[in-house]
C-alpha cells in the first residue's frame, strides 16, 4: 500500500566534488484534484475509496499515492489536498525536501542501455555540507528548494537568479528518449532557478541552469504539477508517458514533497 513515492550552484557556493552528467532526461506531472479524507478507526476513506491501514489499531501512518503521509486515527484527522491557488503558494518561501522520488519503467526488450528500469526514494539523505552558507554547515539533508532572492538566514542569492534547489532527482520534460536520472542513479543535482512562472491551473514552469565543473552551463525549462496540502506542504511532480522510442516503451514519475523551513 505504501507507494514509493535539490545542489544548486551559486556564485558563492563551492562544491566539494563534481559529477559528470551523461544523460539528461525528463518527466511531467499529473497531480490530483481536490480530495477530502475522512478517518475511521481502522480505515482511511479517500473520495469514497476505503483503505485498510492497520487491521485494528487505527494508528498506522499511511502513504497515499499522492506521496503524502496521512496520520490515521488522530484527533486532528487527515490531510486534505487543496484546490490550486490562483497565485503560487511557494512564492518567496524556502523549503526543505521532505521526500524525493523517481522511477522509470522501460520495456527492456532491446540491448540499449537506455532500456533500463529502476526507482529510488530519498527520505534520509545526508546532504553535502555547504561551508559558505550559514545554517548548512552540517549538510542539507534531502535537499532544499528556495523561491526567494534571499536565503532564510539572510544570505543573498547572487547573479540575478530567483532561487535555487538541491535535489537528488533530475526534473525534466520529454517524450523521446526515456527520462532517466542523472547518471542513472540517485545523486546530488545542483540547480539555480533562473526564473519561474505559475499558472492558476496548478502548474509551475522552472527555468533552470546547471553549472558543471567542466564544460558549458546547461539551461532548460521544466513544467511541473503543483499539489497543495492542508498542512502547508506542497508537491512538485512530473509524470511522462507511456511513449515509444527506438523500440523502447517507457514511462517515468518524479515527485518532490516540500516542507517550509
Amino acid at each position: 500500500m505504501k507507494k514509493t513515492i535539490l545542489y544548486l550552484l551559486t556564485g558563492l557556493i563551492i562544491l566539494s566534488s563534481c559529477e559528470k552528467e551523461d544523460d539528461l532526461l525528463t518527466p511531467i506531472p499529473n497531480n490530483p484534484t481536490t480530495q477530502t479524507t475522512t478517518n475511521t478507526t481502522d480505515t482511511l476513506i479517500v473520495n469514497g475509496d476505503t483503505i485498510v491501514t492497520n487491521n485494528g489499531t487505527g494508528n498506522e501512518l499511511e502513504l497515499l499515492n499522492e506521496g503524502l503521509v496521512i496520520d490515521n486515527g488522530t484527533s486532528n484527522g487527515g490531510v486534505t489536498i487543496l484546490s490550486p491557488s490562483q497565485t503560487f503558494a511557494g512564492a518567496g518561501k524556502n523549503y526543505k525536501v521532505k521526500r524525493a522520488e523517481f522511477s522509470v519503467n522501460c520495456s527492456e526488450l532491446t540491448n540499449s542501455h537506455m532500456d533500463t528500469s529502476y526507482s529510488y526514494v530519498t527520505t534520509n539523505w545526508t546532504g553535502q555540507q555547504i561551508v559558505s552558507i550559514p545554517g548548512y554547515h552540517n549538510g542539507i539533508g534531502n535537499g532544499v528548494v528556495q523561491f526567494s532572492q534571499f536565503h532564510s538566514n539572510g544570505y543573498p542569492i547572487t547573479n540575478g537568479v530567483e532561487g535555487y534547489c538541491f535535489t537528488t532527482v533530475y526534473p525534466k520534460n520529454g517524450n523521446a528518449t526515456p527520462n532517466h536520472a542523472l547518471n542513472f542513479t540517485e545523486m546530488w543535482n545542483p540547480y539555480n532557478i533562473v526564473s519561474y512562472s505559475y499558472s492558476p491551473n496548478g502548474t509551475i514552469t522552472l527555468n533552470l541552469v546547471f553549472h558543471p565543473c567542466n564544460g558549458n552551463d546547461m539551461y532548460w525549462s521544466v513544467t511541473m504539477d503543483v499539489t497543495e496540502y492542508s498542512d502547508g506542504t506542497i508537491a512538485l511532480s512530473v509524470d511522462e508517458g507511456p511513449y515509444t522510442f527506438n523500440g523502447i516503451t517507457w514511462n517515468s514519475h518524479l515527485k518532490l514533497i516540500l516542507e517550509e523551513e
